[in-house]
């Protein structure tokens, strides 16, 4: 009975989508790895494929999105217990939220290109990051609107310039969430007044 249940498992295994076995996309920083993988292989390919080489507008802005996107988070991952104002942490969990799915679009197409995705950061990055924990209470969130609104600018720019992309996939990702992030602008200089006004 034990054999025939161990055969029956393993041909279950055989026959299962090789969707279930899709590389996942990358986690965001500070969040746990999706299960599924919506957009790790380009779509129609299938994941085995060797992908075309991409040219160097597409790196640049891989490179230059989700460096600005992973300081970005990690100063999000502060504000939960850091930030003094309501109208800061709301304006935060927003971020987060819309963040993480651009990460996991960029981060997905990225590594099913073999580009490689910050894991760390380094140099005036992580002077930023470190400079905005030690800040006092009753300043960090004016640290972190500042920190924030500077890098999302960074990241909005890369976006911006998507005309310039060459892969047509990055490119539907890019106009899909540029809207999205050019509209933070706004809402990081209006939630900084709601704030001054208090």
């Amino acid at each position: 009975m034990k054999l025939r249940l161990s055969a029956l498992l393993a041909l279950a295994a055989l026959t299962a989508s090789p969707a279930a076995f899709a590389q996942a996309a990358p986690a965001a920083p500070g969040t746990t790895p999706p299960a599924a993988a919506p957009g790790a292989a380009p779509t129609g390919k299938s994941s085995a494929e060797k992908p075309k080489p991409l040219s160097s507008a597409d790196k640049k802005f891989i490179k230059d999105s989700t460096e600005g996107m992973y300081l970005v988070l990690e100063a999000l991952g502060q504000a939960k217990t850091s930030a003094a104002t309501e109208a800061t942490k709301k304006l935060a969990e927003k971020m987060k939220a819309d963040l993480d799915k651009i990460w996991g679009d960029v981060g997905g197409f990225a590594t099913a290109n073999g580009e490689l995705l910050p894991a760390e950061l380094k140099g005036a990055d992580k002077s930023s990051i470190d400079r905005l924990r030690k800040a006092e209470k009753e300043k960090w969130d004016k640290a972190f609107m500042n920190l924030a609104g500077k890098e999302m600018k960074r990241v909005s720019r890369a976006f911006e310039g998507a005309k310039t992309l060459q892969n047509a996939e990055l490119k539907v990702i890019a106009e899909k969430h540029r809207a999205t992030l050019t509209g933070y602008d706004a809402e990081i200089t209006a939630t900084e007044k709601e704030i001054k006004a208090k």
